[in-house]
């Protein structure tokens, strides 16, 4: 199943349809997502509002996940299959930085001025478009000589302003007025809210102005001929060029067509593809039904884990995060906070304990042992998450109702409230996962009854 991800989220080839129309739906959720930038929402009416709001926690989620898939397959793209270092590497990857960057400010865990970093999301049609990519190969195969070009523009802006500083002591209060002048004058923009006023002054303006020409044009010299190269390299080998500059291919659909009976023959021919969404579906109801259960009857665990350990304990390890992630994409619309998204973490630590660990802890210290290494590694990650949590979304406040009452009574029998708070929230994350294995466990014969792929390991 990785293998098939990652063929459709990093390779459009020619005949693959379903990468394809992965390729055109991120475009349009990258577009969709700075629609709410265009307008002030507050100001909008109360409909409108919740529109708006409800499209950004959708977008941001499907960008997450499409994050998390490229995350989970980038062993395979480095041709590093199951080696942890890849794992490693891809959040320092430039192109992650971009992603997570653009994904943030909706998350609430950066101030309201750093929305506009929304934006960076139509980055994205970058990976998609031929055309583009001859761009980004320019900037690319020419990025040493234009640091060069614009540390000596840097340079030359510098050394015009420190001598207009030092000349024109009445015309620029501080440096950095200087620095503003010389920039928007040398680039040709000239706003005229700064002129010099002495002789010496306006002599230096006019020797600054001609060499600035040359200087500031530099640049773009650099970025034409390389630019007439890529276009040079295209026609001598269309294919070979935008293959080795690994860009998605975003090809046209020509003669695809999505009826009803196309599907029908695909399923049909893919039967477990059929029975795994069959499943994650169901997996990922059984979630959402745990978490109202537990919400209207106000019992002291969460158990709304207990269907993403199925999916990747009896199926695999993609299906849990795909039905953690749905799971997740549904709170967030509920409760109206796209926060939630990073509560994905402790369903990612569910995943990878059941779905990748909890086999082999079997097989070197049995069931039990096994069963207990489990609990308490969930518990210590979870812990760790929703105390990195807490502190970004809601100041350091323990916000659940039975972690509130084990903190009272940790800090009631003179516990520093610090100490308290860490061993509430651990006390509540064991029993949390105590429950979703004690669960997992009853419903695992249901598993092998159902003939699961993997149920009966």
């Amino acid at each position: 199943m990785r293998t098939r991800i990652f063929q459709i989220v990093q390779i459009a080839q020619k005949d693959d349809r379903a990468s394809h129309l992965y390729d055109i739906f991120l475009v349009a959720v990258a577009f969709a997502s700075i629609v709410p930038l265009m307008f002030h929402v507050d100001r909008l009416p109360g409909a409108w509002q919740f529109a708006f709001t409800a499209l950004d926690f959708v977008t941001v989620y499907i960008l997450f996940f499409d994050y998390l898939l490229r995350w989970i397959t980038h062993d395979i793209k480095e041709d590093r299959r199951g080696d942890w270092k890849a794992f490693v590497k891809y959040p320092f990857t430039a192109t992650a930085l971009i992603d997570l960057a653009a994904i943030l400010p909706s998350l609430g865990v950066l101030p309201a001025s750093f929305m506009f970093l929304r934006a960076l999301r139509v980055v994205r049609i970058m990976r998609y478009s031929r055309r583009l990519a001859v761009i980004v190969n320019t900037f690319a195969s020419e990025r040493r000589t234009l640091t060069l070009s614009l540390v000596l523009v840097g340079l030359y802006v510098f050394m015009v302003a420190l001598l207009m500083f030092c000349n024109e002591p009445n015309t620029f209060d501080t440096f950095i007025d200087a620095l503003y002048w010389a920039a928007v004058t040398l680039t040709t923009i000239g706003y005229g809210d700064l002129t010099p006023t002495t002789e010496t002054g306006k002599i230096i303006v006019i020797a600054a102005s001609i060499v600035g020409i040359l200087v500031i044009a530099l640049p773009a010299g650099i970025i034409t001929g390389s630019f007439l190269d890529q276009l040079r390299q295209i026609g001598e080998d269309r294919e070979r060029y935008f293959e080795a500059n690994s860009f998605a291919h975003m090809h046209a659909l020509s003669g695809f067509k999505a009826t009803p009976a196309s599907i029908r023959v695909y399923f049909q021919k893919n039967p477990r593809v059929g029975k795994y969404l069959v499943y994650m579906a169901a997996f990922t109801l059984l979630d959402c039904a745990l978490y109202g259960a537990m919400s209207l009857l106000g019992f002291p665990v969460w158990l709304d884990t207990t269907g993403t350990a199925l999916a990747a304990f009896a199926l695999e390890p993609a299906a849990g995060f795909i039905v953690g992630f749905v799971h997740s994409l549904i709170l967030a619309l509920v409760n109206g906070n796209a926060g939630n998204l990073l509560f994905y973490g402790e369903c990612a630590v569910v995943v990878l304990i059941y779905g990748v660990f909890l086999r082999a802890w079997r097989a070197k210290l049995g069931t039990f042992r096994a069963a207990i290494c489990a609990v308490l590694v969930i518990a210590v990650l979870q812990s760790a998450i929703s105390l990195a949590l807490s502190d970004m979304l809601a100041y350091g406040v323990i916000t659940t109702p039975f972690e509130i009452a084990y903190e009272n009574y940790f800090t009631g029998i003179g516990m520093p409230q610090a100490g308290a708070h860490i061993i509430a929230t651990f006390i509540d994350r064991v029993l949390d996962a105590t429950a979703v294995l004690v669960l997992v466990a009853a419903m695992h014969s249901a598993a092998r009854f159902l003939h699961l792929p993997n149920a009966g390991r």
